[in-house]
């Protein structure tokens, strides 16, 4: 579907109109018992591990934070595309930032780290090729990742260890073959 978020918002503005507040709640969705520790364990073997959520970015971090994959003293480099030259763009420029080379870049990423509660294989196409169609279906929108072997190395000059978090648009175009490299 295209222009889905303007439509939304559009519908939702249609919808929520000459409306009283008579309360407002939250709700903490808790991690099982022993999933940070599962992540912790895992990062030694260097088992690939995502984190996809169906939510927001921030939810997205909140999750990362609250399973041990991401801390407090990463730096989180928050980048949103919504086409494959913005995303090889943003990649280049967030790699150049921080004095990634693309070819050590990509000989650490083969055990690239994040959070998944999905199969992203599952998403490609019979050809191998990610399906738009798929990943909205899938509804991802908050991404975050890291690694510590691999975080350990990709690091700021000031040595601090960098957080990738993406949105669903962005996923879209890193999962294709010919970007996944640079991730």
């Amino acid at each position: 579907m295209q222009e889905r978020s303007a439509k939304l918002r559009q519908a939702a503005g249609l919808v929520e109109c000459n409306l009283t507040l008579l309360g407002a709640t939250g709700i903490e969705d808790m991690l099982q018992d022993g999933v940070p520790e599962a992540i912790e364990s895992l990062r030694p073997a260097g088992i690939k591990v995502w984190v996809l959520t169906g939510d927001k970015q921030e939810t997205a971090i909140s999750i990362g934070l609250s399973c041990g994959l991401l801390t407090q003293s990463m730096h989180s480099i928050i980048t949103n595309g919504s086409s494959e030259f913005e995303c090889r763009r943003l990649l280049a420029e967030a790699k150049s930032n921080y004095g990634i080379k693309s070819a050590d870049f990509r000989r650490d990423s083969h055990g690239a780290e994040g959070l998944c509660n999905g199969d992203i294989s599952k998403l490609r196409s019979s050809n191998g090729h990610m399906s738009e169609s798929a990943i909205q279906n899938f509804e991802l929108t908050g991404v975050a990742g890291n690694k510590s072997e691999y975080s350990e190395k990709v690091t700021n000059f000031d040595g601090t260890k960098l957080a990738l978090i993406i949105d669903g648009s962005f996923l879209v175009y890193v999962l294709e073959k010919d970007l996944e490299s640079e991730v």
